[in-house]
């Protein structure tokens, strides 16, 4: 369950704020970020401000590798959005286009967030920015 998708050109500290604050509002209990450039500055001031601990995750392969890998999951409808969503539309449009989009971000954040669902094999959790962020919500739809 995909709850939020924000995009956003903060830098730090607004970044670790906002990070912090979507994770207190969706009750997160897992925030993944990407450990590469400027996402491992992030990881170390989240820590270092103590109220969101995130686990870094590095990436493998290029990002098409990494979608291509997922993609399954999306066919098979186990990813579920919600109904209606300010940034909806963006997302559906970058996907749909992917990899020859304008941006690929949030493409490659759901695939990375995928995948490291696979690997740690988890049932239920809610994870939070800047990959995504889930919840246990009603009314969704497939993606």
């Amino acid at each position: 369950y995909l709850v939020v998708v924000p995009r956003a050109g903060l830098e730090s500290p607004a970044l670790t704020r906002r990070i912090a604050a979507a994770a207190a509002r969706h009750q997160a209990d897992t925030v993944l970020v990407e450990d590469k450039g400027s996402g491992t500055q992030l990881i170390q001031d989240l820590r270092d401000d103590g109220t969101v601990m995130p686990i870094a995750v590095k990436p493998t392969d290029d990002k098409v590798t990494r979608m291509h890998a997922q993609s399954a999951k999306i066919e098979a409808g186990q990813v579920f959005l919600p109904q209606q969503a300010p940034w909806l539309g963006d997302l559906k449009a970058e996907l749909l286009a992917f990899p020859d989009s304008t941006h690929d971000d949030q493409a490659d954040s759901l695939s990375q967030f995928l995948g490291w669902i696979s690997s740690h094999r988890v049932e239920q959790f809610v994870p939070a920015m800047p990959i995504s962020i889930t919840s246990r919500k009603p009314s969704w739809s497939n993606l």
